[in-house]
């Protein structure tokens, strides 16, 4: 029979630790919903913008589709780039 004396603070705080990291790593993270170049230009109002400025703008990005955050800031780049 083993003496329950014997293990260490040490050895429990081990345990509860991994049992800790191990729950921690299972936590859900939501994802932003990525949409289509038509979807966004079709709400282009939700960014204060035409039709063809979002359309154009993700286009001209290369972009076949993006979240809402990546789409603001490719139209406000696109809006603000200089014209040669």
């Amino acid at each position: 029979m083993e003496d329950k004396s014997s293990v260490s603070k040490n050895d429990v705080k081990k345990s509860t630790t991994a049992r800790k990291t191990k729950k921690a790593a299972s936590v859900y993270v939501p994802q932003e919903s990525v949409y289509t170049v038509e979807e966004l230009a079709a709400g282009a109002k939700q960014f204060n913008e035409k039709y063809e400025v979002v359309k154009d703008a993700l286009i001209v990005a290369g972009k076949e589709s993006a979240t809402i955050k990546e789409t603001e800031k490719i139209v406000k780049e696109f809006k603000e780039r200089k014209v040669v």
